[in-house]
C-alpha cells in the first residue's frame, strides 16, 4: 500500500492510481485516464509540510497537513480497501482540505493556527482548479464532500441533517469524516456515527 518517498497509494486501485508525496513542489495526484495515467499537481500544497494543525484535533505525526493527508491515507487503505468507492475516498482525502492554505490565520487564542470557511473554500478551488480531470458526477460529489466534512460533525438541526443523510455521497462522507480523524480515538468517530444512526 505505502511506499515511503515515493507513490502513496496502491497501483490496484484502479480510479487515481497514486500521489507523489514527496515531490519538491508539492504533490502530484496521478489519475487513471484512457489514454494513459495524467499527474495533476496540487499547487496548494506547495508548503504543507509548513501548515500546522492544532494537535486537539490532528495530532498526526509533526501535526502538518500533509501529516495529517498522509496518516488518513493510510487508514483508508487498511479500512476500506475492498469497498469499491476507495478511489474517490482517496481523492476526498486528498483534497478535503484544500482550502487551508487560503484560509491559513494565527489564532492568538489557541496558539495555533485557524482556517475558517476551509471547507467552503476548498469546494470552489476543486470546481474551478480540479473538477475538470473527473465525470459530471463524480466531481459534483467530490464538490459536496468537500463542503460538508465539517457538517458532519456539527450540523444538528433535523432539516440539514436529513439534507446530507439523503445525499447520493453521505456514504462518502462518512468515510471520509472517519479517515479525517484517523489521529484521534475510534470513539470519536463512533458515537457520531450513533447520532447519524439515530436519525436512520
Amino acid at each position: 500500500g505505502v511506499l515511503d518517498g515515493g507513490l502513496h497509494m496502491s497501483l490496484e486501485v484502479a480510479g487515481s492510481l497514486g500521489v507523489w508525496m514527496n515531490n519538491p513542489d508539492g504533490p502530484i495526484l496521478v489519475r487513471a485516464h484512457p489514454d494513459g495515467p495524467i499527474s495533476i499537481p496540487i499547487k496548494e500544497f506547495r508548503d504543507w509540510e509548513n501548515i500546522i494543525h492544532n494537535p486537539d484535533y490532528h495530532p498526526e505525526g509533526d501535526r502538518s497537513l500533509k501529516a495529517h493527508i498522509v496518516d488518513s491515507m493510510r487508514l483508508a487503505w487498511s479500512g476500506f480497501k475492498h469497498n469499491e468507492a476507495l478511489p474517490l475516498l482517496a481523492d476526498a482525502i486528498m483534497f478535503h482540505d484544500i482550502g487551508k492554505p487560503a484560509t491559513m490565520k494565527p489564532n492568538p487564542k489557541t496558539g495555533f493556527n485557524s482556517y475558517i470557511m476551509h471547507e467552503k473554500v476548498g469546494a470552489e478551488i476543486f470546481r474551478e482548479d480540479y473538477a475538470m480531470h473527473y465525470t459530471d458526477e463524480e466531481a459534483e460529489d467530490m464538490e459536496w464532500v468537500i463542503r460538508q466534512h465539517m457538517n458532519w460533525w456539527v450540523v444538528a438541526k433535523y432539516g440539514k441533517s436529513m439534507a446530507l443523510l439523503n445525499h447520493r455521497a453521505f456514504p462518502l462522507l462518512c468515510q471520509l469524516a472517519r479517515c479525517d480523524k484517523s489521529g484521534l480515538d475510534d470513539s470519536v468517530w463512533e458515537e457520531r456515527m450513533r447520532w447519524w444512526n439515530d436519525r436512520v
